[in-house]
């Protein structure tokens, strides 16, 4: 091997936030899927305890976007271009605050930061919606001429 070759060694921490990001993602699928059914299946059967579970799943939405998301801005920091997004996107001489704005300038990361953007407004209707009645934070959003029960 020639001396003046330089190989790029990934430490195991770099790995693991890249497969963090992955799971936390593939969790915060589950749990969208999951309250995008439970809560409005509870307010058509009238089920208190499946409207219950509306603000639970939402914060729960919240959290793995953010650690998702924070994982991405991580491998964008440390320059990990084993995750393809950063290796497509991203190159060793950027200044850090283009690597750490450019993980939503491009199509994955933008979609990754609406999917955070609509979860942090699901989140503060979890933690600050107390008073709404249930069905109305089960379904979050009123059709016109329907009240909420």
């Amino acid at each position: 091997m020639p001396k003046n070759h330089k190989i790029n060694v990934f430490s195991i921490t770099d790995i693991i936030h890249h497969k963090a990001g992955a799971f936390q993602f593939k969790q915060y699928a589950v749990i969208a899927g999951a309250q995008a059914v439970l809560p409005l299946l509870g307010a058509h059967t009238r089920d208190s305890r499946l409207m219950a579970s509306a603000p639970a799943l939402a914060i729960g939405q919240l959290i793995a976007l953010v650690s998702a998301y924070g994982c991405l801005i991580w491998s964008a920091v440390v320059d990990d271009f084993s995750v393809l997004n950063i290796a497509e996107n991203s190159n060793s001489m950027k200044p850090l605050i283009y690597k750490i704005t450019g993980t939503w300038g491009n199509h994955e990361g933008s979609i990754l930061l609406w999917c955070l953007i609509l979860a942090l407004c699901g989140g503060a209707v979890a933690m600050f919606g107390r008073s709404l009645p249930s069905s109305l934070r089960a379904r979050r959003r009123i059709r016109p001429g329907n009240r909420p029960a």
